[in-house]
């Protein structure tokens, strides 16, 4: 049967059959009047939309989604704001498909039900239903009246918008003034961390139980695997990115309070070949967690450790370094001569190391990488990072540096010589000639192997692949330098970014390494002059 009225049309352009969606089109006229929102209506419907679809699809296209979905409308209103008068898509609403609509959506997605319905008691109803399935804690009376049993739509709402990658931002402000609102600040003192550690949706969660960490290390209470295990629920939460430098430093300074409970006794007096292996296979690992634990709370921007600061400071001065001071200088007190026999020798590089490589009359390159400053500790995390990252195989070995432990020296220990020594200028002569500077190196290490050279480490990873061949071709040992760690650290204007700058020397030489074994070989050794 042919029909020319408005609704008819309006059905025939949505390929809708039958009458049964008549007169609920015809109520809804003016809606259709907009060529816009028939056209944004159209491209989220299909031909066996029911009313409900329909009114659904009005609430999205007044809240300016794409697709008909509540929950989409819902955030697009909320970050909108949550004042009514002032929200023009629940405005819209209102007039199409109609609050009532609306409510009924909301009562039946999220079981939200009040005489006096607004669009904040329902976030609120969203928001403590999602804490409530989330968390352990006994809620007010006045909140346990919003949490509804829509636990799982509640959760994966929260979810989807606190880690959607435009919106979140706007979830944050709006969370923070939720919080506000609530007072939470001051019901989280009267909850234990057990209760809340699993909980999200709100940030008040990290910094409780940031607090309670910082102060239970401080207070000397050593359940140091609780709080890591607090740290690794978090990890899985929205706000563990906000504070993942305040996590790290934790975790640092959780691993060096657990360090000193296992010596509370104090360190083992040992000979110095015992005491140097025991730095080695532990003690260096003290040395690794306060380096992290200074390069995470320099990055943190507020003071929530500002307190754990100077307690950490105590723990690895008077505490890590004078006890093993201590036992390192009785051990060495009774010694004849350096260096300590039983150890490789920083000396002995290129002979042990180095000549025993080339001997082998092959014809593999030989790559030396030489960081200036570069100590065991940092070294042992390079090692780990190229073993978890790569293909290869790397091990660690430890070599007892020259006395004095300084650049000249070191690096010049580090080539191949017949004689080392200082002159009145303080100068360090090989054979009588100055080590100083790469061109004088490369000259040492071609008088003695001429299919030797030397070069910064960036001359060589800034080349492209077929340049850097080139460079390379004609030699088989290339010594490679590498000074991000001891040009930061020996100056007095930069020297607190020294442990900044081991991480960024730890990632140059990873990234350094990953191109030479890609395009040029895979034997690569990585040393240094001295630690610091």
């Amino acid at each position: 049967e042919f029909s020319a009225d408005k609704a008819s049309l309006i059905m025939n352009e949505f390929h809708i059959e039958g009458f049964a969606l008549k007169p609920f089109i015809k109520k809804h006229l003016k809606f259709f009047d907009s060529r816009e929102r028939m056209e944004s209506l159209k491209e989220m419907s299909s031909p066996n939309w029911t009313e409900r679809d329909f009114e659904l699809g009005m609430i999205s296209v007044a809240s300016r989604i794409k697709h008909n979905s509540f929950s989409s409308a819902l955030k697009s209103l909320f970050i909108l704001g949550l004042n009514e008068e002032e929200n023009k898509f629940w405005n819209e609403i209102c007039k199409y498909p109609g609050k009532e609509v609306f409510w009924e959506f909301a009562l039946r997605e999220f079981k939200y039900s009040s005489p006096s319905p607004s669009l904040k008691g329902l976030l609120l109803t969203i928001m403590l239903t999602n804490m409530k399935a989330s968390g352990k804690m006994d809620l007010p009376s006045t909140w346990e009246a919003y949490v509804s049993d829509k636990k799982d739509k509640s959760q994966i709402f929260i979810d989807h918008w606190q880690n959607h990658s435009t919106d979140k931002e706007k979830y944050e402000k709006i969370s923070q003034a939720i919080s506000e609102e609530l007072n939470l600040k001051s019901y989280i003192k009267d909850w234990h961390p057990d209760e809340y550690v699993e909980a999200d949706g709100f940030e008040i969660f990290d910094k409780g139980i940031i607090i309670y960490i910082t102060n239970a290390l401080m207070a000397d209470m050593d359940e140091y695997d609780r709080y890591l295990d607090y740290i690794l629920i978090r990890k899985a939460r929205h706000w563990y990115d906000v504070y993942k430098d305040v996590y790290n430093a934790l975790e640092s300074a959780i691993s060096m309070f657990s360090f000193k409970k296992r010596f509370l006794s104090g360190f083992s007096e040992g000979s110095p070949e015992e005491l140097f292996n025991l730095y080695i296979s532990d003690y260096s690992l003290f040395d690794t967690e306060y380096r992290k634990f200074y390069y995470s709370y320099d990055r943190v921007q507020n003071d929530i450790l500002k307190k754990l600061q100077p307690v950490i400071e105590n723990l690895y001065k008077n505490w890590f370094l004078a006890n093993l001071s201590t036992v390192w200088l009785r051990a060495i007190k009774n010694l004849s001569r350096w260096p300590v026999a039983g150890i490789e020798q920083q000396k002995d590089f290129y002979r042990d190391v180095i000549s025993s490589v080339v001997d082998k009359h092959s014809k593999e390159k030989i790559f030396v990488i030489i960081s200036d400053g570069l100590r065991y500790e940092a070294g042992k995390e390079l090692m780990g990072l190229l073993n978890q990252e790569t293909r290869g195989a790397t091990q660690i070995t430890a070599m007892q540096s020259v006395i004095p432990s300084y650049t000249k020296l070191g690096m010049a220990s580090l080539l191949p010589y017949k004689e080392i020594e200082l002159d009145e200028k303080g100068r360090v002569l090989i054979d009588g000639k100055d080590s100083s500077g790469t061109e004088a190196r490369d000259a040492i290490l071609k008088n003695y192997f001429s299919e030797s050279i030397a070069v910064k480490l960036n001359e060589l990873t800034e080349l492209s692949k077929d340049d850097g061949r080139e460079l390379i071709k004609s030699y088989r040992i290339i010594y490679l330098y590498h000074d991000t760690i001891d040009v930061t650290g020996d100056d007095p204007k930069s020297e607190n970014k020294t442990f900044t700058a081991v991480q960024d020397a730890v990632n140059e030489i990873f990234a350094a390494v990953k191109k030479i074994v890609n395009n040029y070989g895979t034997n690569v050794y990585i040393t240094s002059d001295h630690g610091f």
